[in-house]
């Protein structure tokens, strides 16, 4: 989880996977507290959406755990998937 006494890896070993995984809680986070700050009359609604799978090589450049296993059998699949949003 966030760390929030260090979320900048000031206290622990940057990890770019564990980054990107602190990034979408936070957005998740952030999105139940407005929801919750709303007056409950209000027309405003919030939503918190999966990013889903892209084409990045955030994996290919900074290795790790994660790197093999996503660009190797699963770099087609991304790809297809982000192909049928991207066309």
């Amino acid at each position: 989880g966030i760390d929030f006494d260090g979320p900048h890896f000031g206290r622990r070993r940057y990890v770019p996977f564990t980054a990107y995984c602190d990034s979408k809680l936070a957005n998740v986070l952030f999105t139940y507290e407005l929801a919750r700050r709303l007056p409950p009359d209000s027309d405003v609604r919030v939503n918190a959406l999966h990013p889903g799978i892209v084409a990045t090589d955030l994996f290919a450049r900074y290795g790790g755990a994660g790197a093999e296993a996503l660009s190797g059998p699963l770099e087609p699949l991304a790809r297809a998937a982000a192909g049928l949003f991207l066309s």
